[in-house]
């Protein structure tokens, strides 16, 4: 959808690195209620569902194709020519080419206002990016505000890569709570939660299948438990990436019957409520910059095996409510699997409801609008 002219915007958006986010609709509804002109940019390989969520709210979008690096300069000369011809008194980017290019730009053209969302922790310093590094650099440095999405992120900005404290705002992603509240009512049914799991019952990963998201311990520790509960069934939910082989060469052990790998689901509350248990095991402190699943899991009720990461270190007494084991241990998820079907009737307690509350998306949103306009 092209562009409308806007002849005084107060915000330029620019996203990058998405393909569907309640999150950012969330702001741009927000915006939109509270009358904020705005021009926005997406950037990417290819239109994903954001884009024709965005057609069906119909909020206009330029769509700029940046499929490479080499087509960076590109989108800056296309963005750099909206600023100078429009003036807005605030950039706001969320992804990072969108960083890059909206902090760069917005600088050289003078923009008084330059904001973007850290969403990643240390990815680039674990895998040792250099080009990533430098990017985080540029954004840290021409930006005057930086709004991280937990306190591990705000941690690693002050002591790994000497951000100023005053330059940096706390806001928690958001869930659209409502759609969980639903799957918690299945998930405490007592006749679900004490049938015989000796027949049949359902182990759930949602995440991308890379390195630093553990999902090859769980892997290792489903098989073991195949061998007391046969009946078992494992379902991980991501997309493909670099440790997609590894996974399948553990769980080629077992007949493909007992698991199944999915690019994508379009219900995440339907499918955790369906679960007996669900684990996410990433292998470092920082390897979430937030984990959106922890929240959803914890907000559906089912039963969790976690290692901590991300938003997870600022949940207090978060043992009552999970089991938590180290990182990179299959023995430790096999145990804490055994215990939980062990011990149907001596369930953990429920997070208090008002600590998930804190996570409502139009909490989330109105964030948002005071930090991008208390200018």
């Amino acid at each position: 959808m092209p562009l409308t002219r806007v002849k005084t915007p107060r915000a330029m958006l620019i996203f990058s690195d998405v393909d569907n986010s309640p999150q950012l609709i969330a702001i741009l509804k927000k915006l939109r209620q509270e009358e904020i002109e705005f021009i926005l940019f997406l950037l990417g390989t290819s239109k994903k569902k954001l884009s024709f969520d965005l057609e069906s709210l119909d909020i206009p979008y330029r769509f700029l194709s940046i499929a490479t690096k080499s087509k960076i300069p590109y989108g800056a000369a296309i963005i750099f020519r909206q600023l100078i011809g429009t003036r807005p008194t605030v950039v706001y980017a969320s992804g990072q080419f969108a960083t890059l290019i909206g902090m760069a730009t917005s600088f050289l053209a003078g923009v008084p206002n330059r904001i973007f969302t850290r969403h990643h922790s240390n990815f680039h310093t674990f895998y040792k990016m250099k080009q990533g590094i430098f990017a985080d650099k540029i954004g840290n440095l021409l930006s005057t505000k930086i709004i991280v999405v937990s306190e591990i992120v705000k941690s690693i900005l002050i002591e790994n890569e000497n951000v100023s404290p005053s330059k940096i705002r706390l806001i928690h992603n958001g869930i659209e709570l409502d759609k969980f509240r639903i799957g918690f009512e299945s998930q405490k049914d007592p006749r679900r939660r004490n049938r015989d799991h000796s027949e049949h019952f359902q182990i759930g990963v949602i995440s991308r299948h890379t390195n630093l998201k553990g999902i090859e311990y769980t892997s290792t520790a489903f098989i073991r438990i195949l061998n007391h509960f046969p009946n078992a069934h494992l379902t991980i939910v991501g997309a493909p990436s670099d440790s997609t082989s590894e996974i399948l060469r553990i769980l080629s052990a077992v007949d493909s019957s007992k698991y199944s790998l999915i690019d994508f689901s379009p219900n995440i509350p339907e499918f955790l409520a369906s679960l007996d248990i669900f684990i996410h095991v990433p292998i470092d402190p920082g390897a979430e910059s937030f984990g959106l699943v922890y929240i959803e899991s914890l907000a559906i009720g089912v039963p969790s095996i976690f290692t901590i990461s991300g938003i997870l270190h600022e949940i207090p007494n978060l043992e009552e409510y999970v089991r938590v084991v180290p990182y990179k241990d299959s023995e430790a998820i096999y145990h804490a699997i055994c215990d939980i079907l062990g011990n149907s009737t001596n369930l953990q307690s429920e997070i208090p409801p008002e600590w998930i509350d804190q996570f409502k998306m139009e909490l989330m949103a109105d964030s948002y609008y005071k930090e991008i306009f208390s200018l």
